[in-house]
């Protein structure tokens, strides 16, 4: 824009000269020349003459002009700033929205992958499954691995993931050995790229997790491991599952109020699912919801009654495909929740009832989980009416009256007597829009669960995410409303 400046300039000054000489006219105080030289020499004299009675008003134009050319240039000068301005000032957009897609490369600085052991990207788009076919990536000849991905990530607010060798055994880790915050794409400046151009993203990787001796390259479903939990921590085998889980062996976790062992009376029971995260930071997941700390220390306060925990475990790759319904026609023939809810009723829910003293009366039982976990708890309380008195609904993510999940949550006919719906003001970050979409969400259905004449407080913490730790902050509020002594 710069260069514009140049030439313009030189054509006002041509212009400004041109009109000064037709109205000065020649100079009259320059020597005389040429025939009747002098003052009384012919057409000169009388060009003096008319020079002398009209030089008055030419200083007047003069000075005019002078006022007009500078305003011009003063504007075009700040015409000329105000574009570089907007120039420089960068597009700045998301990766996983770019309709062209984009290219992720990562440098393996530990060394350990191999064409035996790729690199996966487990990320939220895909439900965290850390060994998801479609998020292989390719190695490349400058031992680095590469994702190309030539369109848009489906996915709510921002792209999350971390980089494994195929199962949360061997995820990614800090140079200390401790879990990483999950990763997100830096933001693009589209204005430097080709139309139709992928941005690449490079990225490094400082270490692996060593997986256990005798660990191949899938997830297994409940890793045995010790759970530094407070309390009564026991393991209860269930088998079977839904769609790619249908054939596996996952434990229960259950937690045990004080006093279990002492005593024979019944207890009423709160069911969750993604049951790994209840007690005990799983290897990859930063955070727990620590409620074997909270519900301690609520029975030991007097203020709850003591409950039993029962934690489902997902089935890690096998998420997606148990927790989405059906009918919400996101996950095609991928989505599996109506035979996870038939399992849950059939095999879950029984055997738990069998091994430990629990009430099974509706008003004595609760279900609830987080994200996807809350989708499906609400999918199982509304295809199994009457067995379920509480839900709780902690960041569903329906985030529009558009969304399937809105519809899932509009056509259920009998609902639980009572519901806490959980949310924070920063379900997706620093995503504004899609952070106000989720508040709103969250209002309108306890807005529509009081209609139901559904007993249900809306909890919103401004400042939380999308995350265990945020659902461990509002688990005591929780808990008092459902099992309050």
């Amino acid at each position: 824009m710069a260069l514009v400046s140049g030439p313009f300039v030189a054509v006002a000054i041509l212009f400004y000269a041109v009109v000064i000489g037709v109205q000065q006219g020649p100079d009259m105080t320059a020597p005389a020349r040429g025939p009747g030289a002098g003052q009384t020499g012919g057409a000169n004299a009388i060009g003096e003459w008319l020079a002398g009675g009209a030089r008055d008003a030419t200083v007047t134009q003069r000075r005019e002009l002078d006022g007009k050319l500078a305003a011009a240039e003063a504007a075009h000068a700040a015409e000329i700033e105000v574009a570089e301005i907007e120039a420089a000032e960068p597009e700045l957009v998301e990766p996983e929205k770019l309709p062209q897609g984009f290219v992720l490369v990562v440098k393996d600085l530990s060394d350990v992958s191999s064409d035996e052991r790729p690199v996966f990207v487990a990320s939220n788009a895909g439900g965290w499954n850390p060994a998801d076919p479609r998020t292989i990536m390719e190695p490349r000849s400058d031992q680095r691995w590469q994702f190309i991905t030539n369109e848009p990530i489906d996915v709510t607010g921002r792209l999350e993931f971390k980089f494994t060798l195929g199962s949360w055994d061997t995820v990614e880790t800090a140079a200390d050995g401790d879990a990483t915050e999950h990763r997100t794409l830096p933001l693009v400046d589209v204005s430097t790229l080709e139309p139709g151009e992928r941005p690449i993203i490079e990225m490094e990787l400082i270490q692996f997790r060593e997986a256990p001796e005798g660990s191949v390259g899938v997830s297994r479903v409940d890793p045995y491991r010790p759970i530094n939990a407070s309390g009564t921590i026991r393991r209860l085998p269930v088998s079977g599952g839904a769609g790619g889980a249908a054939g596996l062996v996952r434990d229960l976790i259950v937690w045990l109020p004080p006093g279990y062992d002492d005593s024979d009376k019944t207890y009423p029971a709160l069911y969750l699912f993604d049951g790994q995260n209840l007690f005990d930071a799983l290897p990859g997941v930063h955070g727990e919801w620590q409620a074997d700390e909270t519900a301690t220390r609520l029975v030991c306060a007097g203020q709850i009654e003591p409950m039993i925990i029962i934690g489902v475990p997902h089935a890690e790759q096998f998420r997606a495909e148990e927790y989405v319904p059906d009918r919400l026609g996101i996950g095609g023939e991928d989505a599996h929740g109506d035979d996870f809810a038939e399992w849950f009723m059939r095999e879950v829910k029984p055997r738990a009832e069998r091994a430990f003293r629990i009430d099974p009366s509706p008003e004595q039982t609760v279900i609830g989980g987080a994200s996807l976990g809350a989708v499906i708890a609400v999918h199982i309380a509304d295809t199994h009416p009457g067995h379920f008195g509480g839900l709780l609904i902690e960041s569903i993510p329906a985030i529009e009256a558009s969304h399937p999940s809105a519809d899932l949550v509009r056509a259920i006919d009998s609902w639980p007597g009572r519901a806490f719906v959980g949310i924070g003001g920063r379900e997706v970050g620093d995503d504004a829009g899609a952070n106000a979409r989720y508040v709103a969400w969250a209002n309108a259905l306890d807005d529509y669960l009081r209609e139901q004449g559904v007993d249900t407080p809306l909890v919103i913490e401004p400042n939380a995410s999308h995350n265990e730790a945020a659902w461990a902050e509002r688990f005591p509020t929780a808990l008092r409303f459902f099992f309050a002594n």
